[in-house]
């Protein structure tokens, strides 16, 4: 066939010379001039294809427009505007020749572009996928895709109007698509390309527009850039837990102080103040913990530890409040206990005073105290593990989001 077909010809419908880019392949050929489609299998055989396309489309990246995609040039020969059954959803596709390598396409649609390679592969499917090669593609949607509009060179006798029913795929940042007209089944397999790829490859004269939304296999945040992020959370995770167990280990959780079976009673004025004690170490931590027996009230402590060597005064305040009973079941809120860090208390001589604070319905109550040096804390290492997780659960959310955006696009939930 190649010998028969020109490398040019003339427009049967208004005489406009037509090159061919990929003569001997080429079987229509939309005129540049008036748009007719014209079959370039024979010129002597005035085979005309009514063209009733209306407004002109610029695309994107003009016909004969050439670009590198996966390292091999390729020269922009058609160009075809397509819609769903519908009418109302459209998109882009671009035919792709190189003389040694054959035909590829460039599909884009709100702004997102796959490229494609027509192949062969045995593919099994499924209800709700299709696998090619062990990999599993996961059916997205299924419909039918229509001719608007053609421009340039095609290597089928297409025509506006032309129908198929299609198949997508998605592995992201992969697709398998078939396109099924009822005598024959082709499959592609595509790969997401970025825009700015799209933009360095053909240099294009001005900027391709932004995307919309997620493409059908844009990759989102996975793969091996997700397994890294996982495997530095993990890692913080070790080195966090490691410091605090052997910080802990290091702790010398000394009792200075503790007094069992402390009465105190609703006269604010009449405060509890502990014995003296002496701090050692240079500086530490000191922890203060409280226990109440408390049934469905609270207690409120002032609690100041002085030190009786300059007057300093750590002032703090801590409520214990428990609350339990029965509605569909047992339930219960608050705690009887209660522990307070103090950091970086010198060594010297202290004591502690005690203020409390009770509801009306309570005169009095029996309250257990203790005073450690240089207990172990884990409240650092608790806040720490939770900003951690930020991480990992925003990515999450992050995730979850993007797929819900991507499926929206699909005839099947996500």
């Amino acid at each position: 066939m190649g010998s028969e077909t020109p490398s040019s010809l003339s427009c049967m419908k208004c005489g406009a010379p037509i090159s061919l880019r990929a003569p001997g392949l080429t079987l229509v050929i939309a005129c540049p001039s008036c748009g007719a489609l014209n079959d370039v299998t024979n010129p002597n055989i005035a085979f005309l294809i009514k063209a009733n396309q209306k407004t002109p489309i610029k695309p994107l990246i003009p016909l004969g427009r050439r670009g590198k995609m996966e390292e091999i040039l390729y020269e922009v020969i058609g160009f075809m505007r397509r819609s769903d059954a519908s009418g109302i959803y459209t998109w882009d596709e671009y035919l792709l020749f190189n003389p040694y390598y054959g035909f590829r396409w460039l599909m884009e649609y709100k702004g997102h572009w796959i490229f494609y390679k027509m192949i062969k592969d045995n593919i099994e499917i499924t209800p709700y996928s299709a696998i090619r090669k062990k990999v599993a593609y996961k059916r997205f949607l299924v419909g039918k895709a229509k001719v608007q509009y053609v421009l340039g060179e095609f290597y089928w006798r297409v025509q506006l109007g032309d129908t198929t029913k299609v198949y997508d795929y998605i592995a992201p940042p992969e697709i398998l698509s078939c396109e099924e007209d009822g005598s024959e089944k082709i499959w592609s397999h595509g790969i997401y390309v970025e825009p700015k790829e799209i933009q360095a490859a053909f240099q294009t004269t001005f900027p391709l527009p932004k995307p919309i939304g997620v493409g059908a296999c844009q990759p989102g945040l996975g793969g091996k850039s997700s397994d890294s992020f996982w495997l530095v959370f993990i890692l913080f995770f070790i080195l966090l837990t490691f410091v605090q167990i052997s910080s802990s280990t290091m702790c010398r959780d000394e009792e200075v102080w503790s007094s069992n079976n402390l009465l105190l009673t609703a006269d604010t004025d009449k405060v509890k103040t502990s014995p003296s004690f002496h701090l050692n170490q240079k500086i530490a931590d000191v922890k203060i913990s409280s226990h109440a027996s408390l049934q469905n009230n609270w207690i409120y402590l002032n609690l100041d530890l002085i030190n009786e060597d300059d007057g300093k005064i750590y002032p703090m305040g801590r409520e214990i409040s428990f609350y339990d009973g029965y509605d569909d079941g047992y339930w219960s809120e608050g705690s009887t206990h209660d522990e307070v860090f103090i950091s970086s208390v010198p060594e010297g001589n202290y004591h502690l005073v005690i203020s409390p604070e009770f509801p009306a319905d309570l005169s009095n109550e029996i309250v257990d105290i203790k005073i450690e040096r240089d207990a172990p804390n884990w409240t650092n290492y608790v806040i720490f593990s939770l900003l951690l997780l930020v991480g990992p659960l925003g990515l999450q959310a992050y995730k979850m989001w993007f797929e819900s955006k991507r499926w929206q696009e699909s005839d099947l939930p996500g």
